[in-house]
């Protein structure tokens, strides 16, 4: 069974644990508010979900909070997609963190009806 954290307890973050707890090989857990940040980032899911806000810059001490703790990372923010373009030194650095911890980080640009598909895509693979 394939555990889900869900950190962002807004529209995207209820939806996705929606979808996910009617499905089977799914353990679910959140979706988690910014004062569950700790229980999200650092439970060692397979998968965290950080659904909080558009900016990596806002976003990137939660991605990397979560790769430490060997979970792959989906990201919602749009400047996640190509995070490069934002601010290369710390996605190289992200990128670095992400190979030596065995896990993907991957940018979903904010394409919230992928999110599930994406998800569900990282965690067979």
């Amino acid at each position: 069974m394939a555990s889900v954290s869900i950190y962002g307890a807004g529209q995207l973050g209820q939806g996705v644990a929606r979808i996910l707890v009617g499905r089977d090989g799914y353990s679910v857990r959140g979706p988690f508010g910014r004062d569950q940040r700790t229980s999200a980032l650092a439970s060692g899911a397979d998968l965290v979900l950080i659904a909080t806000t558009t900016r990596l810059r806002d976003v990137i001490d939660d991605v990397r909070l979560a790769v430490a703790s060997g979970s792959n990372v989906l990201v919602s923010a749009e400047e996640s997609a190509n995070p490069w373009l934002v601010n290369e030194e710390l996605a190289d650095t992200v990128h670095g963190e992400a190979l030596t911890a065995g896990v993907t980080v991957v940018g979903a640009c904010g394409v919230s009806r992928h999110i599930y598909r994406m998800s569900r895509d990282i965690l067979i693979a």
